[in-house]
């Protein structure tokens, strides 16, 4: 007989009772599974041996069910008492007031007021998608303005008493505050900011969010530069990209603040991606030598355990009532003050329907293809669209994981 053939019909069994011994193995955990969530006392005799005689995997779903509870508390939002919170922003503005040089760590949770979801928060954009659910936004970011949050900090740093803030955030809200790019670093790029990379990466603020054509390892947003003729590219970082240029990201104006700061104050952040830049946290320095950290978040992050202080309340509410402590003034966010009129570089808009900021659009016209109209009109096109989601880098990342959910679900239910 040919050993290749008999090799051939012997392949077939073996696939087959491998089969059947995995289905056998699924069922029984299935079943282990079930009887986990039962009573002991409804137990039968065939349900103890049945865990009995498979200890080991027991006690490793156990672990997992710890471990997936344990996930759960740490999602949950909550606020301490409200004597509570205003003894640590007692404690929180004595720091601010003696600290010699402070930095600020900011997430999205500083954006939610200004009805911009975060990411992992009870309303966040992953959370929705988790749950398979559709994100309740039906307006461009570009509507948005700077919160109370931001006016605070704009003012801390105009006061010195804040050197530099550091924002993970893509929506431009610090920089139309206020605060000059030099005092800030958004190392995960603004969405209304593109750039050249051949003539040394100079920077060109829009009116309008730039990214409408952008996404993952497709930054060209379709604009050339006036001075070489180079494509213009958007300065966004998505997941699993590095961040390589000199601004807006300023990595270098944040790692020089962090090695010359003795308090960092981390405002609205889950820090679980902000966690892994080790040069923003002196890793390299003893514990005692590092600074003071002061957190303001809802829900737990990574670095409680290493705070001096942590606060679970709202951004807004916590730096209203630090800057009544400190006896400072916050100031109101004003259209005609607004960062991107004085930064923004005209071009050739080429008729293309934009979304811009709706204050900004009254200095502004963009030449159409008849005739020049005001920006703003422009802007309603744009927000009365059938599209849910208004194209930049935040609604598109949306789609694209919605797509996919849905792809999953197909697939899933053909099995």
């Amino acid at each position: 007989m040919d050993l290749g053939s008999h090799r051939r019909t012997l392949r077939p069994r073996c696939q087959g009772s491998m089969a059947r011994t995995r289905c056998e193995r699924l069922a029984s955990r299935k079943k282990i599974h079930a009887l986990m969530k039962k009573s002991q006392e409804v137990f039968t005799e065939e349900d103890r041996l049945l865990l009995k005689k498979n200890e080991n995997l027991v006690k490793i779903l156990m672990k997992n069910r710890e471990k997936k509870a344990l996930q759960r508390d740490r999602l949950r939002e909550f606020e301490d008492p409200k004597v509570e919170v205003e003894r640590k922003c007692q404690e929180l503005a004595r720091a601010l007031k003696e600290s010699r040089h402070a930095v600020v760590y900011t997430g999205a949770g500083i954006s939610t007021s200004a009805n911009i979801p975060d990411y992992r928060g009870s309303h966040g954009v992953w959370t929705f998608l988790k749950d398979g659910k559709d994100m309740p936004v039906t307006a461009s970011l570009t509507t948005s303005k700077p919160t109370l949050s931001h006016m605070c900090l704009q003012k801390l740093y105009c006061q010195g008493t804040v050197k530099h803030v550091v924002s993970q955030n893509c929506d431009g809200l610090h920089l139309r505050s206020g605060i000059p790019s030099s005092g800030l670093s958004e190392i995960h790029g603004n969405m209304y900011a593109e750039v050249c990379k051949k003539c040394e990466c100079m920077t060109y603020y829009r009116i309008f969010d730039v990214t409408t054509k952008t996404s993952l390892r497709r930054h060209k947003t379709d604009r050339e530069c006036p001075v070489c003729g180079e494509k213009l590219e958007d300065t966004i970082v998505h997941f699993g990209e590095r961040s390589n240029l000199k601004w807006p990201h300023n990595w270098e104006g944040a790692i020089k603040n962090a090695r010359e700061c003795d308090m960092i104050l981390c405002l609205g952040t889950s820090l679980k991606v902000l966690r892994s830049y080790k040069h923003l946290w002196m890793m390299d320095r003893p514990a005692s030598k590092r600074p003071a950290l002061y957190i303001v978040n809802l829900q737990w992050t990574p670095k409680d355990s290493q705070a001096k202080l942590k606060i679970h309340a709202r951004v807004d509410d916590v730096l209203s009532s630090v800057m009544q402590m400190l006896g400072l003034d916050i100031p109101t966010y004003s259209h005609e003050n607004d960062a991107l009129i004085s930064l923004a570089t005209p071009c050739d808009y080429q008729g293309e329907i934009i979304s811009i900021p709706e204050a900004v659009g009254k200095k502004f016209c963009v030449q159409t293809k008849n005739e020049s109209t005001p920006i703003s009109s422009e802007s309603d096109k744009f927000l009365k669209s059938d599209s849910k989601f208004a194209p930049s880098w935040f609604g598109k990342g949306i789609r694209v994981k919605q797509r996919k959910r849905k792809k999953n679900n197909i697939s899933k239910s053909v099995v």
